[in-house]
């Protein structure tokens, strides 16, 4: 597996194209974003949105799956956040 060295940590590359396919589209890079601010709800992502709960869902499956969100379960409720990994950073990084 060819990998790709990003300062002192080497990523398998195709672990960084199922991230940046992860977020190619609008939504997904969006929530990427918040939640790269704080952890929030799937609720909270909705409202913030204006978007469907089964359509956010569907968007965090994707993203999740590719590692880009992680899921912590409490009681009632589901806390997303972003663990922020090389694709998160090149694509929200400020120039």
């Amino acid at each position: 597996m060819k990998r790709l060295p990003v300062s002192n940590v080497s990523f398998p590359l195709a672990d960084m194209v199922a991230g940046l396919r992860a977020v190619g589209e609008d939504t997904r890079v969006r929530i990427l974003a918040l939640l790269v601010e704080g952890e929030l709800t799937v609720s909270d992502l909705t409202d913030i949105l204006g978007q469907s709960q089964p359509r956010i869902s569907r968007h965090l499956k994707l993203m999740v799956e590719a590692g880009l969100v992680e899921r912590r379960s409490e009681e009632h409720t589901s806390e997303l956040q972003s663990p922020c990994n090389l694709v998160c950073r090149l694509l929200l990084e400020k120039k």
